[in-house]
């Protein structure tokens, strides 16, 4: 099979390293600070951070999304969550620890862009099981993977179905997932050159507050689709 080039964004950090990302300097945790609030006010402050992030996924997301119960089990639910926390905050001062929730606060005020790149994040963990588990247990490739070049397992799946669907339409792709440039934005990549997207299509976007933008290159055409609004996330099932 030739290679099919899907863009993926970089491997995330892990949920400490995150924490240091939404409002911590790295340098607060070059050595441990001696505790001197109690373990109740630390539960407190724990309990703040979790609220945080509750509040972040109830603003954009509905309940039943598969996404909003992924973000709330790796933020709030896991069973190590609350010493992962505690962790992290014994590398603060006592000023730092009580201010940490709002720092978290402050960094999340993008609840959109906080949405979409935990999106991306277990998109690329879902992608990177699929290799694990085909280098295990390999099969042969349909004919419908043959004729894009790639397995369906190493698409992103938000635009997994679009481009199988593409592809029998007889349009060849070759390049797809979320652009480097804007993180927010989804593209596919195209041999042909006569790419249109129906006028009704482009209305159903909208409604959704999607725009799509069709550019022609020498060597390709890309369609790219940038959410106007913080609640118009890209997601798979849409």
């Amino acid at each position: 099979m030739e290679s099919h080039s899907e863009s993926t964004p970089p491997q995330e950090q892990g949920l400490g390293e995150s924490q240091l990302e939404n409002g911590v300097g790295e340098e607060n945790l070059s050595e441990q600070h001696e505790e001197t609030i109690s373990k109740e006010e630390m539960g407190e402050i724990i309990v703040e951070i979790k609220k945080t992030y509750e509040g972040v996924v109830n603003e954009i997301l509905d309940d039943g999304d598969p996404l909003k119960e992924k973000i709330l089990e790796y933020f709030v639910n896991r069973a190590d969550v609350d010493d992962e926390y505690t962790y992290i905050l014994s590398n603060l001062s006592d000023t730092e620890k009580k201010q940490y929730p709002d720092s978290l606060r402050n960094s999340l005020s993008d609840s959109g862009a906080f949405i979409n790149k935990m999106e991306r994040y277990f998109s690329t963990q879902a992608i990177h099981e699929s290799e694990k588990q085909l280098k295990e247990q390999p099969r042969t490739a349909t004919p419908e993977e043959y004729e894009i070049g790639a397995y369906a397992d190493f698409l992103e799946p938000q635009v997994k179905d679009a481009v199988f669907a593409l592809q029998s339409k007889g349009y060849k792709t070759f390049q797809s997932g979320y652009s480097e440039k804007d993180p927010k934005n989804q593209f596919i990549d195209f041999y042909n050159a006569d790419v249109l997207i129906p006028g009704d299509v482009v209305e159903v976007l909208r409604s959704k507050g999607l725009e799509v933008l069709v550019e022609n290159f020498d060597d390709r055409t890309t369609v790219t689709l940038h959410p106007t609004d913080t609640k118009s996330i890209i997601r798979q099932d849409e």
